[in-house]
């Protein structure tokens, strides 16, 4: 269950304008509290007044990340308000950086010096929790780029070295143990209640959302030969226990800082730029998928002007519709409403992770169970009734009905369902090389960028200020080159 203060929120909108000064490339001092000195503003902060900004900034980054994600994937599509005419085709993702900027400016610059003084202090579980939310948002980034800077971050260098996926990955990992063991320490100087937006000081979810991350990470490796799938079940039986251990908060109604929060309010561009694939919402009406309707389909998709559901395929052209009105509008169900939570990572991923792990050793009972787990709790969390997920549950068409008949499609379209417009789907398409066999009927635009050859996307072109300012390191990597979006990304190499 996502979690809420009023007065925590209040906070936030305070040290948002304290934080939201150009601290990344800035090196830090020895010193606690010892930062550059605004005459006009604070001359320090604690680590529970930052805290609510790094989880806070640690959600839109995941947002705007989902922003591109889900056009690759198939969730949504822009449409004519939304004045980008080269998504739809892959020919141009000039928003992308956005994704960079988010974790490296807003969430990372601020949790580095939140982390820094939380050790200082002798406040270690403020330090585990920031170290957590570091791994999470290098993953995410590191995901969708392919190739990043993590040694030389935030160490005052204008023009750091890109490092190694592999080598970033063991950081990320290290990062998740000693968050965890921060977090298990017992003398701490400042409760984590005091700036826990998120758990509301909850430490024992925390520890559980680095056990987490950490199944999330070395499940990426399914291509490896280090995948150890033994391993990734021993994290998620550490890992999140229910719906009520999910990461992320519910976004409160009104206010204009909620509206700039939340990418979804009716003030910000989410709001109508886009429509809703018909991939995804033909997988909910139970096209390519047995043929019976998801009962997740009214809770998440309104009708078109007809009382139809429809997506399309692209939002420019509306697929020759002619009237905008017949396709479904985005705004205003689960995922897409003002007060829509944005997880960073949700109970059901989790299951899904497990069912997946599971299966791929032939433990076909947990593997099953784990999935049937992971549906009905998003189901729940929808809104279906118990009812109704019993019927769609019985119905041989549209759920296996025992462990024999559990296939990987089944987790892996039903995990696509499930996360909605979190970008890990995307992970998950290219760890599985956007199979038609585990997605049916996925197919590339009719107008896909020409000079892709016919594959799909792999990683996202490197970020626009490392292009005008980092050209060498830009050049030794190959991001100039063509095949760039194309080539795999470290954990996608077999």
């Amino acid at each position: 269950m996502f979690h809420f203060k009023n007065s925590v929120m209040k906070k936030i909108k305070y040290i948002i304008l304290i934080l939201m000064t150009p601290v990344l490339f800035q090196a830090c001092s020895e010193d606690f509290f010892d930062v550059n000195q605004d005459p006009n503003g604070p001359t320090s902060t604690t680590p529970e007044q930052m805290m609510p900004n790094v989880i806070q900034s640690a959600m839109t980054m995941m947002s705007t990340t989902s922003f591109v994600t889900t056009t690759i994937t198939q969730h949504r599509t822009f449409n004519e308000n939304s004045g980008i005419t080269t998504g739809n085709s892959w020919l141009n993702f000039a928003w992308s950086p956005f994704a960079f900027q988010n974790n490296y400016w807003q969430t990372g610059s601020n949790n580095e010096l939140m982390i820094q003084f939380a050790e200082d202090e002798g406040s270690p579980h403020y330090a585990g929790a920031g170290k957590l939310i570091k791994a999470f948002a290098f993953s995410v980034t590191l995901d969708f780029y392919g190739d990043i800077y993590f040694t030389e971050a935030f160490k005052g260098i204008t023009q750091p070295k890109f490092d190694e996926g592999e080598l970033v990955y063991g950081e990320l990992i290290t990062l998740c143990d000693q968050g965890i063991a921060d977090l298990q320490k017992t003398q701490n100087f400042r409760p984590l209640s005091e700036g826990d937006i998120m758990y509301a000081g909850d430490v024992s979810k925390w520890i559980r959302f680095g056990y987490s991350i950490k199944a999330r990470l070395l499940n990426h490796l399914t291509k490896k030969a280090s995948y150890d799938a033994s391993e990734v079940l021993g994290l998620v039986d550490q890992g999140f226990m229910g719906k009520e251990d999910d990461a992320g908060f519910e976004y409160p109604d009104g206010g204009p800082f909620e509206n700039f929060s939340n990418d979804w309010s009716d003030d910000y561009f989410f709001h109508n730029n886009s429509d809703w694939h018909a991939h995804y919402v033909d997988y909910l009406k139970g096209d390519n998928l047995g043929g019976v309707e998801d009962p997740r389909l009214p809770f998440l998709i309104n009708t078109a002007s007809d009382g139809e559901y429809r997506g399309v395929r692209d939002g420019i052209t509306l697929d020759g519709l002619g009237d905008p009105g017949l396709v479904s509008p985005t705004a205003g169900k689960y995922y897409t409403s003002p007060t829509s939570p944005y997880p960073l990572m949700t109970f059901e991923e989790v299951k899904f992770i497990e069912a997946e792990a599971a299966l791929s050793v032939s433990q076909n009972q947990r593997a099953f169970d784990a999935f049937l787990t992971g549906l009905r709790a998003n189901m729940e969390k929808v809104g279906v009734s118990s009812t109704e997920i019993d019927a769609f549950f019985g119905d041989a068409n549209a759920v296996p009905q025992n462990a024999n008949e559990l296939t990987l499609s089944d987790i892996m379209v039903q995990k696509y369902l499930s996360l909605g417009l979190n970008p890990e789907v995307w992970v998950d398409m290219r760890r599985h090389d956007y199979s038609q066999t585990i997605y049916p009927g996925l197919e590339q635009p009719a107008n896909a960028n020409p000079s892709f050859g016919g594959e799909w996307i792999r990683r996202m072109q490197v970020f626009s200020t490392e292009i005008q300012f980092n050209p060498e390191e830009v050049e030794r990597i190959g991001g100039s080159k063509a095949d760039y979006m194309i080539t795999p990304v470290w954990w996608d190499v077999p």
